[in-house]
């Protein structure tokens, strides 16, 4: 009884406090706030003023990241003040009714989609410090669907080449005078080659991602910089002209360019980035020239046809699976100045029967040389006593601790194993390193549209692998429909997701699906899929509502006339009326009508014409025409 007294006096005690506190039902949306370390929003009736100093902050990847995406249907005008550097990925998507936007000269970014989907931005101004151009920054504005925009299917921006038609195919030319290629230019077409002026400075991300049917390249020396990805997935590409200007080849820049068989690697370059090389099946060997200082984890990984590399000794490391899985690659010289040799650096180089290691290599870590069952010699720039001292973990290094090793000095000699040992020895051997007590750490690499991920989980101090998962590319992204006949109610096609396996992904988990607001009425509307859980990216489809098929079309002949009529159709706002002169014949459009009638006129006397009328409705969004109508046939008096 004294506990349940107990009880009811604290209850009483907590209500008691609680009506002594402010109590807040419902969070306004906050109307400013920071978007990057010294960036600041602030809306304030229709205008967004972004200010303060560097880079705005990337947005997109989850819902709610953006801070002012709930008001996005307010915005019409955005004012970015001097000081901020960098416009955000994402940072104004959807902002469907954005007319007007100011940037000002000092911005040099322009992030990946950044103003997609901005259906009412009709015109862009950009200043001239800008360089980069996000893919598909622009994506879907007022000024991207306006055809008039648009020169032999590029679309420019100032001295900006931002965007290509998905349909090129065979050569193409960029316009002189251009000197920026954004990110993604021509990525997903179908051309053969591309050729670019001398005025071209900079090229930027994933170019030409998934051009399966490029063949041939030349950039130009006046190019300074070559993207990540620009060649990703180019399965056809045989031959390229690097320019002598560029300083870095970077990440995936020729990653699966499985046809790739002759490159020259300029003097000027002096890094190779993560997986430049990766899977180029075809590359049989390759100059990398002395200017060269580091290879990228991955850079050469999957070279199958390689057989020799020259390693000058500018290069100070030899990174993670560097020549991972090269099968055809039988000698390789490790460079002076290198003191690590890193996890999996030669894993799986079935022929590699030797190899020289110079006295400056201190450490050779995990599996530098698993699956390496041709390695016979090792030759060692340096004495019995140095190898001695050099540390080889023995983990996955069997083929490198049971080859000969050729002493610069001495005889050959085989050293013995690297167990640890509490006796003491005096004939060479190699120590392993300190053992490690392995931290597992697992990881997720989303997957991408036609990009595998994989969930990895490994020793975050050592970085032994012990699982690694694929995640397969996402493949196939649809719509149930693409197509409605205007009926006044709402449509929602739903989605279907595949990836490259054929396994359908699912809706709340794998993915989210964002419809245009409305849906009822004749026009185009857009759907964007954001892929999360395991995958990333966004994919943007649509979907047209059009007039209904026009009915109860009847012709009447009349002196070198025809008289039509037919019923009207609702939501439309003109008629096309076509002709031809055979029922199967090519039928010619004869003019546009408002009036569900129509006269035709100057037609010849005693001739059989044959009709048929469209619905169109004419939207600032586009013109959507209904299905044709019933053919009828009149002869002409």
């Amino acid at each position: 009884m004294k506990t349940g007294k107990r009880v009811l006096a604290f209850v009483l005690a907590m209500v008691m406090l609680l009506c002594l506190v402010p109590m807040t039902f419902a969070e306004e949306t906050p109307t400013s706030g920071q978007c990057g370390d010294n960036v600041y929003w602030k809306l304030q009736e229709n205008t967004l003023t972004i200010s303060g100093t560097g880079s705005m902050k990337n947005f997109g990847r989850y819902s709610g990241d953006n801070p002012w995406e709930n008001k996005c249907d307010s915005i019409e005008k955005v004012i970015i003040e001097k000081g901020v550097t960098t416009i955000g990925d994402k940072a104004f998507q959807f902002c469907k009714n954005l007319k007007t936007v100011i940037i000002p000269e000092g911005v040099t970014t322009i992030g990946d989609g950044a103003f997609s989907c901005c259906y009412a931005l009709e015109t862009i101004s950009i200043p001239d410090s800008v360089k980069k151009i996000g893919g598909g920054a622009f994506s879907t504005t007022g000024f991207y669907l306006n055809e008039n925009n648009w020169s032999e299917g590029l679309l420019y921006l100032g001295e900006h080449l931002i965007d290509s038609k998905v349909e090129l195919s065979g050569e193409c030319s960029v316009r002189a005078g251009t000197k920026y290629i954004a990110s993604g230019a021509f990525a997903e077409t179908s051309l053969t080659k591309v050729i670019f002026p001398n005025s071209v400075e900079q090229i930027g991300d994933a170019v030409f991602f998934d051009c399966y049917d490029l063949k041939s390249v030349t950039f130009p020396n006046s190019v300074k910089e070559i993207g990540g990805a620009v060649f990703q997935n180019c399965s056809s590409l045989t031959d390229v002209t690097l320019p002598e200007s560029i300083k870095t080849l970077n990440a995936s820049t020729f990653r699966f360019c499985s046809s790739l068989n002759n490159v020259t690697i300029p003097n000027s370059v002096t890094d190779i980035g993560v997986s430049v090389f990766y899977g180029c099946t075809s590359l049989t060997n390759i100059t990398i020239p002395n200017s060269v200082k580091s290879l990228g984890n991955s850079a050469f990984r999957e070279c199958k046809s390689l057989k020799d590399i020259k390693i000058p000794n500018s290069v100070t490391r030899i990174d993670e699976h560097v020549f991972n899985g090269c099968i055809s690659l039988a000698s390789v010289t490790i460079p002076n100045n290198v003191t690590n040799i890193f996890e999996h650096a030669f894993d799986g180089c079935i022929a590699l029967a030797n190899v020289t290691i110079p006295n400056s290599v201190t450490n050779i870590y995990s599996d530098a040389f698993n699956g390496c069952s041709s390695l016979k010699d090792v030759y060692y720039q340096g004495t019995k006593e140095q190898w001695k001292m050099l540390k080889i973990t023995d983990i996955g290094n069997d083929p490198l601790i049971n080859a000969t090793v050729h002493f610069s000095s001495t005889d050959p000699i085989t050293p013995p194993s690297t167990e640890p040992s509490t006796q003491p020895t005096t004939e060479p051997t190699t120590e392993p390193i300190e053992e490690c007590e392995h931290s597992p750490l697992t990881e997720v690499f989303w997957a991408e549209i036609n990009k595998d991920g994989y969930i990895e989980t490994f020793c975050e101090d050592c970085g032994l692998s012990y699982s690694k998962t694929v995640i397969p590319a996402i493949k196939t992204v649809k719509l149930s429909k693409t197509k409605y006949t205007y009926d006044g109610k709402r449509k929602t096609p739903s989605v279907t997701v595949l990836d490259r396996e054929g396994k359908k992904l699912v809706e709340g988990t794998d993915y989210t699906v964002k419809y245009s607001s409305g849906r009822k009425k004749i026009g185009k509307y857009k759907v964007e899929i954001t892929f999360d859980e395991n995958y990333c990216g966004t994919k943007t489809l649509s979907f047209q509502i059009v007039p209904a098929k026009v009915t109860g079309l009847k012709a009447t002949a009349g002196k070198k006339l025809a008289q039509l009529k037919w019923t009207a159709v609702k939501g439309a706002t003109n008629y096309v009326v076509y002709y031809a002169t055979k029922k199967d014949g090519t039928y010619k459009k004869a003019f546009i009508t408002k009036g569900a009638t129509a006269k035709v006129k100057k037609l010849k006397s005693g001739k059989t014409y044959y009709f048929r009328v469209r619905a169109l409705s004419k939207l600032d969004s586009g013109n959507f025409y209904g299905a044709a109508s019933a053919i009828k046939k009149v002869k002409i008096k």
